[in-house]
């Protein structure tokens, strides 16, 4: 087993977060002349998972201080280096046996403490059948059975309730397209990373978030950068997930999925249709605890886009908005710089809000104080 990209050796026998973090750039065998030779969907090599994956790695141990009673244990990237001066991609990084045994022993640590956080990251290609299947670099090395070469990712998340970590998160940034090369090969069978054991299943939190619903594409918008989906939810482990608790700010497990998406969509209404990308959070296995990822720093205060509207909302364009914070504290509101809705990014927290309506017989409208989390929240003022 090769080295790992952090491991922590002194973490001890108590609760610990495992990450297996998976970024497949290059597919030597689905170019042209190997796709047609092989009846396979034509597909180019990527630029965005190896940065994504590596973005990811990196800022789970930047912020491993971050986690909330548990250390983290183990990251272990399979992944290209991202390479430099516009460079071809390394190759090698992301076959099937590789992933196989980073599976493995990423399955065996998370296997050892039933309060330990399983984290499950893929980024590459995707095809949907009635399962959706992850391919590795050597799909299609195979020319008469190039099915062999895929994950099957259902039947892995159903084999890993046989771990006996408790809390589990699986993240797949990659298209889930139909191809009719699958839709008409009656063959096509991914393979599952792991067993599944029914005498092992055990009640989980398990919930998955998906770069694109069914039959979609998870877009990218540069090469060579963090994807979309990577980036929300990276912001959302950075504070844009958080609630107030107990006088703090968490990221809980069963938010993340949610908030990634609200991101993506506001991204989303810069973009023409055709560039939107629909982001597919799912509860899973859902047992009935909760869990605490990340408790961020006393000091600080995660960003909020606050959306200020009337309701009925054709009112808005004669109402000028205002907020004071409670939690964080200010002296005076702040208004709105003009009449109609208004969208400003602002320190989450406790405000009470109104609205003052520029017609005759409607007097100003205040709100209770209510908490803005973020990423998005929208602040309606009843007139």
């Amino acid at each position: 087993m090769k080295k790992l990209f952090f491991e922590d050796e002194e973490a001890g026998d108590g609760p610990q977060l495992h990450a297996l973090i998976i970024g497949v750039d290059h597919y030597p065998h689905l170019g042209l002349a190997g796709a047609t030779e092989r009846g396979l969907p034509l597909l180019s090599n990527l630029s965005s998972p190896s940065v994504s994956a590596r973005a990811l790695a990196h800022w789970l141990v930047g912020h491993k201080k971050w986690l909330h009673r548990m250390k983290l244990g183990s990251v272990n990237l399979v992944a290209a280096p991202v390479p430099a001066n516009g460079a071809a991609a390394a190759s090698t990084r992301g076959s099937l046996s590789k992933i196989s045994v980073a599976f493995d022993d990423w399955f065996g640590r998370c296997n050892q403490n039933v309060d330990n956080v399983a984290l499950f990251y893929f980024c590459g290609h995707g095809l949907q059948k009635d399962v959706l299947l992850l391919l590795p670099e050597d799909f299609g090395a195979l020319k008469h059975n190039p099915w062999t070469q895929m994950i099957d990712f259902h039947a892995t998340y159903r084999g890993m309730a046989n771990c006996a970590a408790r809390t589990q998160y699986f993240i797949v940034d990659a298209c889930r397209e139909w191809s009719e090369d699958f839709v008409l090969d009656l063959n096509v069978r991914g393979v599952a990373l792991g067993r599944s054991d029914l005498r092992k299943q055990g009640a989980r939190l398990a919930p998955a978030l998906y770069g694109a619903a069914p039959g979609l594409a998870a877009l990218s918008l540069k090469t060579r950068a963090v994807s979309r989906l990577t980036s929300a939810v990276i912001d959302c482990l950075g504070g844009k997930a958080a609630v107030r608790h107990n006088d703090r700010w968490r990221v809980n497990i069963e938010r993340l999925g949610q908030a990634a998406k609200d991101i993506v969509e506001l991204g989303n209404r810069s973009l023409t249709s055709d560039l939107h990308q629909s982001v597919d959070p799912t509860i899973g296995e859902f047992s009935d605890q909760k869990r605490t990822l990340l408790i961020l720093p006393d000091d600080m205060h995660p960003r909020t886009l606050v959306e200020f509207d009337c309701e009925p909302n054709e009112l808005a364009q004669h109402a000028k908005f205002y907020h004071r914070g409670i939690f964080p504290k200010a002296r005076r509101r702040t208004r709105a710089p003009c009449l109609g809705p208004w969208s400003v990014e602002m320190p989450a927290g406790t405000y009470e809000f109104g609205a003052t309506i520029n017609r005759p017989g409607f007097p100003n409208r205040d709100v209770a104080p209510e908490q803005f989390h973020p990423p998005i929240h929208p602040a309606i003022v009843p007139v």
